[in-house]
């Protein structure tokens, strides 16, 4: 069913996709849960109107009359030009690991990404589940 729900957009063009955006409301959650980012309610509602906003705005972009106006920017960049892989001289592994908040052996420890869904993702909300 999604699928076919893609198709028809796409089916649609450009302008009718942006009349089914402009439609829709932003679902804010969705994209925090993508983002792994936990908001409060007036967070999300903060960011539901702005990014309404840019949607409003890019409509009116698209909306501007540029027939006949050459492009200043392309979406494919010129070539670049090709140079020899070579070897060069890198850091060190202390050199480069002198700067890390923290470390196990020789490698960089970050935080993990992929944390469960349901963990908090604030200090303040590890005390309001408990």
């Amino acid at each position: 069913m999604q699928r076919q729900h893609h198709d028809s957009i796409i089916s649609r063009g450009v302008q009718g996709y942006n009349a089914w955006l402009m439609g829709a409301r932003f679902d804010v959650r969705k994209v925090a849960q993508l983002a792994c980012l936990g908001l409060t309610e007036s967070e999300e509602e903060r960011l539901r109107r702005e990014f309404e906003a840019i949607l409003e705005f890019v409509a009116k972009v698209q909306a501007l009359p540029l027939e006949g106006v050459p492009a200043s920017v392309h979406s494919v960049a010129p070539p670049l030009p090709w140079e020899a892989d070579e070897p060069r001289p890198g850091l060190h592994t202390e050199q480069a690991l002198a700067g890390a908040p923290d470390r196990i052996a020789e490698f960089f420890k970050v935080p993990p990404i992929l944390a469960h869904a349901a963990a908090p993702r604030r200090p303040e909300e590890a005390e309001t589940r408990e």
